[in-house]
């Protein structure tokens, strides 16, 4: 039977399902720790929100208060499409990326819009002309 020995306790166990967890990307198969280590590793984690709670105050210095401050300021709602968050999503921070000033929450997707637009309201304005103007296809024969 062939064994492993687990970077982190450094003892050879046998490579089965019993002391290892499955890896679907190592050749053998299985992770680099044992079960009892990695169980270890998930314990010591941060509590669930811990992240999104850094990143509001790290990335864009709000509080998680002031995101809900922010969020009842819309109603809830998109400012772009108008539509409430899906459930268990979240609005995006949308910010100025030279000044670093919150504009307000947005859906992902209407965030990756904007970026796509260079963030130049004249690029969204020429976008929305556009649409309008141009609500039938152009067919070429």
């Amino acid at each position: 039977m062939k064994t492993r020995t687990c970077y982190i306790c450094e003892i050879d166990k046998p490579l089965d399902k019993e002391h290892f967890y499955a890896k679907k990307t190592d050749r053998e198969g299985f992770m680099w720790r044992c079960k009892n280590c990695d169980n270890k590793k998930r314990n010591g984690r941060k509590p669930k929100g811990y992240n999104r709670k850094y990143n509001l105050k790290y990335y864009y210095g709000l509080t998680e208060e002031q995101y809900k401050q922010i969020f009842e300021s819309q109603q809830g709602l998109c400012p772009i499409c108008n539509k409430p968050p899906l459930t268990n999503e979240r609005l995006a921070v949308e910010h100025d990326h030279v000044t670093k000033e919150v504009r307000g929450l947005v859906h992902r997707k209407c965030n990756r819009g904007l970026g796509f637009l260079g963030d130049d309201p004249n690029n969204c304005d020429r976008a929305a002309k556009f649409l309008r103007e141009n609500k039938t296809g152009i067919f070429i024969k």
